[in-house]
This record gives structure tokens, C-alpha cells and sequence, in this order.
């Protein structure tokens, strides 16, 4: 539909449900006020705003709402982000994906300024490193096969689910910091595709985490995407018409509700009904709740009654548009 939602996810093992969400607004809409005043934009959300941004200040409400959690994951997009993994690593552990190409060092690059040649010119003011560099898929091809572990990291229905991870200490800086940060570069690798690669970063520099529990966090997103999948699929999060940031807003709401319900569902039977999903509840819902439609007469009102609603509201936008 155009719009681009942020989304915040709790979860523990197979359970998750999102908590909170923010709307991204990219510059053309902050930029024009008349637009976002038509839109109904409050003034606080009316200042442009990264996705980063978002969701950096979404973790930092939930931990002000009181909201604990042990780690936090992101997909690559976050995770590539230098400022977005130092701004989290005060607030939280941490295993983000990273991009394959995400430049690394094995020790510490120890940053300078380097001298004015001649000490003539302008001191200068930019960082260098004359230590040697690679990108994150360069560094794990160069890894023996030995230095690869086979182990479990969840049990599903379908049996045990199997990667070979390894890890590494590695030293990221981007060019700006004063200094390069420490941090632990985790690869796992499907054992029916040794291609298929995934790369994340934790800051666990003193090593308190295991190779094992570092694959579990790494692989843990997939129940947040499971939750969002849900959210879209069973629930209707990306199936909204809206022109408005309340009625958005709205829509968002009532979806993150809905999907709290099947969670809640689903733990109070997971003992009767293992198996319970998000669209096994959808489906009794629908069975056991009063239908409006009872016969075709109550069909063709409602449609009626539906089309009577849209014709009035594009009417309602036809005469704000005249007037502006």
C-alpha cells in the first residue's frame, strides 16, 4: 500500500507477537507540511526520522515501558548500520545480520590522524588506519573446514534443525569513530548448500557466549518473521486502505491486539493443541462468531451500505481537493 512500518517484536522460543510499530515518513512527507496536516500527522511525528532512528527509539520506549529482554536481533538492513549497533550496545546484547560485504580487521586498526606532509597545510582532521582489512565473506572463506561445527539450534515438528557456525573475533570500525570497537562475527551455513551463508555480528567481546548459543540468537528471528508473516497473512496487517495517519494508526493497533490474542491462544493450549497456529484460530473465529449475512437480502445491504460509505468519502476528498 505504500506505507513502510516499523515493527518491534517480543519473543521467547516459538512464541512471538509484535509490541510496538512506528510509521516510517520519508523526506518528501516531512518536508510538506500542508500534506502532513491533511493527513492528520501529529507535530511530534512531523520531523524526519530514519528507519534506523525508529527503530533505535522504539527499543529505547519499550525499556522505558518497563519491557525486558535478554538479546536483540535485526535483519542487515540494522545490523549494517555502525551507529546503529553502537547506539544498541548500550542498551542491550545484541546479534545483528550484517551484509557480506561488511569490512572487518582482525586487530585493532588503532585509528590516527595522520601528519601534514612537510607540516605544511591545514592539520588534518580525518581518520586513517594502515591496518589491513577484508569483507566478512572473505574473512569465513578463508576459514580451514575444521573450523566449522555441525550442531542443533531448534526442534519443530519437522525434527532437528542443523547448521554449521563458527565464530570470530573481529574489530569493526567505519572511518569516523575515534576508535574501533571489538565485537564477535558469527557465519552459520546451510549443510545442503555450504553457499548459502549467513553473517552477523555480536558484541560479545569477551567471548560469555558459547558458539551454540551465539547460532541459537543468530537463527532466533525467524519466529519474529513467523509473528509478522501472521500478522499479514492471518490478520490483515498489510491489507489496510487508508488515507490517514489515525486511521493507520488505528489499524496497527487493533492488528498487534489480534495477534496478542492467538498468542495467548496458543501458550494456554500448547499442552491440548501443540499445533495451534494463527490461522487455526482465525478459522474457529470465523465459524463460531454471528455472521451480519443471513441471506441474500442481508448481502445485498450490506454491500449497499458499503458502497454508500466509499461514495460519501471519495465524495468528502473530492471537495477538500477543490478547496486546497
Amino acid at each position: 500500500n505504500g506505507q513502510v512500518i516499523v515493527l518491534a517484536c517480543l519473543s521467547k522460543a516459538q512464541y512471538a507477537s509484535i509490541i510496538a510499530s512506528g510509521i516510517f515518513l520519508p523526506e518528501e512527507w516531512t518536508d510538506d507540511v500542508k500534506r502532513m496536516c491533511d493527513a492528520g500527522v501529529p507535530q511530534e511525528a512531523q520531523e524526519f526520522q530514519t528507519k534506523l532512528e525508529m527503530a533505535m527509539n522504539l527499543a529505547k520506549q519499550a525499556r522505558k515501558d518497563g519491557i525486558l529482554w535478554d538479546f536483540c536481533t535485526a535483519d542487515a538492513f540494522y545490523g549494517h548500520s555502525t551507529t546503529f549497533r553502537r547506539t544498541m550496545d548500550d542498551l542491550t546484547q545484541y546479534v545483528f545480520d550484517v551484509h557480506s560485504n561488511q569490512t572487518v580487521y582482525l586487530a585493532d586498526p588503532k585509528p590516527f590522524l595522520p601528519e601534514s606532509a612537510l607540516g605544511r597545510g591545514r592539520p588534518t582532521s580525518r581518520l586513517m588506519t594502515t591496518a589491513f582489512h577484508q569483507t566478512v565473506a572473505e574473512l569465513v572463506a578463508e576459514q580451514p573446514e575444521r573450523a566449522w561445527q555441525t550442531m542443533e539450534y531448534r526442534s519443530g515438528s519437522k525434527g532437528v534443525y542443523r547448521r554449521q557456525a563458527l565464530a570470530l573475533t573481529v574489530w569493526t570500525w567505519d572511518g569516523k569513530e575515534q576508535c574501533a570497537v571489538q565485537e564477535r562475527l558469527i557465519a552459520s551455513r546451510s549443510l545442503k548448500d555450504p553457499k548459502d551463508i549467513k553473517y552477523s555480528l555480536a558484541n560479545d567481546a569477551e567471548q560469555r557466549l558459547s558458539l551454540y548459543r551465539l547460532l541459537v540468537r543468530q537463527m532466533h528471528r525467524y519466529w519474529v518473521e513467523r509473528s509478522i508473516e501472521d500478522g499479514k497473512s492471518e490478520i490483515g496487517l498489510a491489507q489496510h486502505q487508508v488515507r490517514s495517519w489515525q486511521a493507520l494508526e488505528h489499524h496497527l493497533a487493533m492488528t498487534m491486539m489480534a495477534l496478542g490474542f492467538c498468542l495467548k491462544q496458543r501458550i494456554a493450549n500448547k499442552h491440548e493443541r501443540p499445533l495451534l497456529s494463527c490461522a487455526d484460530i482465525r478459522d474457529i473465529l470465523c465459524h463460531l462468531l454471528p455472521s451480519k449475512i443471513t441471506d441474500d437480502q442481508a448481502l445485498l445491504a450490506m454491500i449497499q451500505e458499503r458502497h454508500k460509505r466509499r461514495a460519501a468519502d471519495i465524495q468528502r476528498w473530492q471537495r477538500l481537493s477543490a478547496s486546497g
